[in-house]
């Protein structure tokens, strides 16, 4: 209880703190994007480019504060339609307070290909600290006692954890059938992880473990048991293709009113290029309704991920596919609001997020359009699909401490969220999830810079 009131303490008083530091950072660059598009200069009028950098300030409950920049170019062609553009590059450069790093670039381009839309990305991810809980949900017991100081079960503060680098190199083909609505998606994803446990200088923390010859973190007990195979826990290589479908109506993609995005692909890592082969299935329907001149919008997102064939690598396990940026889950910032990152592991699963916004208040502020909006939201999961999982060298004294076989069931979080939109095209996001079950997690505040879908 005293770690529950601690943590709320503390995002409590960084919570307004943080908010206006990222409104005013957002401002700064937006003031002098207006300059640019608005200058009466004919030589600026006529030219196509434009270049931003926005500082970064955000916060994620899992993460801890976020801080860095992102340098944004735009190719606006003839000028007709902006703010939409024809070519976007981005460079993202963050790390966390917890020690996950970002050093990521995206291209999206409509000009290289007449009659379809290039979306490149090459980023690398370091976490000295990523989420592991074990897979398959509820199946895998939570203990936070292992990780509170205070508590007599306490063995290790980053009990939960592991590191991870990941080098993900990505190429996605968007080509019209249907003019933009329409589109097949082809891709080619190169992933490489190097996976590694709790060391230097997270391992100088207390260890006090009551049962000494247990090893200091769950990650170092899987591989102990035998559960994370030897050919995986160091990490590997994978080479992934995608073939799909993508059904798009919506008009505005940052802060959506109207429409529906579907996406239905399949990943596959197929034997001639990897050591194992698996594939995926991917569903995922998103709709977003207006109602009351948009003073109201209903927003959903239904997702089915589940294998299809082969053994997944544990690594490549806690992915939550997105034909735009994939993500880690599920739990977390991006998905399971209020759960732990990565709570939910497993070969398949279902996810639900529904939203509800109301516009509260339009205004201008140095020269740009803004309106604010207040929320609930709703996230469901389940694992539909369990990891298997050999657990026969597990002491039998041990297992109900470690696993169970309950049944699976939904995992529900819900909460209040509150956006700042201006010029249609740039979010500032506050959300605060509570979980219903302390076994997913106990609740968490996430400040960021874009829409969970």
């Amino acid at each position: 209880m005293n770690q529950i009131t601690e943590k709320f303490s503390i995002k409590r008083r960084s919570f307004i703190f943080l908010l206006l530091l990222t409104f005013a950072a957002k401002s700064t660059l937006l003031s002098g994007q207006s300059d640019t598009f608005e200058n009466k200069d004919p030589e600026v009028e006529k030219s196509k480019y434009a270049f931003g950098a926005i500082p970064v300030f955000a916060f994620d409950a899992d993460l801890g504060l976020k801080y860095g920049a992102v340098l944004n170019f735009f190719d606006y062609g003839d000028r007709l339609n902006m703010p939409a553009y024809d070519q976007y590059l981005y460079f993202r450069f963050t790390n966390t307070t917890k020690g996950s790093l970002t050093l990521q670039s995206v291209l999206e381009s409509e000009t290289i290909f007449s009659k379809a839309k290039v979306i490149a990305e090459a980023s690398f991810l370091r976490d000295k600290n990523l989420d592991f809980f074990g897979f398959n949900g509820m199946n895998s017991v939570y203990n936070a006692g292992f990780r509170q100081p205070e508590n007599p079960d306490f063995i290790n503060k980053f009990y939960y954890s592991h590191k991870r680098s990941l080098l993900r190199l990505h190429l996605d083909l968007h080509h019209n059938i249907i003019e933009r609505k329409l589109r097949l998606l082809t891709g080619y994803t190169y992933k490489n992880y190097k996976i590694d446990p709790i060391g230097p200088p997270l391992e100088n923390e207390t260890v006090n473990s009551p049962a000494p010859e247990l090893p200091a973190t769950l990650f170092d007990q899987y591989n102990e048991w035998g559960i994370i195979p030897e050919n995986e826990k160091n990490g590997g290589s994978i080479h992934m293709l995608t073939l799909g479908l993508v059904y798009d109506t919506r008009k505005e993609l940052n802060y959506s009113k109207d429409g529906i995005w579907v996406e239905a692909a399949m990943l596959i890592a197929p034997g001639f290029l990897n050591e194992q082969s698996f594939s995926r299935f991917v569903f995922t329907y998103r709709h977003h309704e207006g109602i009351l001149q948009d003073k109201i919008i209903f927003s959903l997102r239904l997702s089915s991920q589940h294998k299809i064939s082969g053994r997944i690598p544990f690594y490549e396990l806690p992915v939550f596919y997105d034909s735009r940026l994939s993500q880690d889950g599920v739990g977390g910032a991006f998905n399971l609001r209020g759960a732990f990152r990565n709570r939910i592991v497993a070969d398949g699963f279902l996810l639900g997020n529904f939203e509800t916004k109301f516009k509260l208040l339009e205004f201008t502020l140095f020269k740009q359009s803004f309106y604010t909006s207040f929320s609930v939201f709703y996230d469901i999961a389940q694992v539909t699909q369990a990891y298997k999982a050999d657990l026969s060298r597990v002491p039998e004294a041990l297992r109900p401490k470690y696993f169970n076989d309950n049944k699976q069931q939904l995992h529900h979080t819900l909460g209040p969220g509150f956006y700042i939109v201006f010029n249609q095209n740039n979010v500032i996001t506050v959300n605060y999830g509570f979980s219903t079950n302390p076994q997913d997690g106990i609740g968490g505040l996430y400040i960021g810079s874009s829409l969970l879908f």
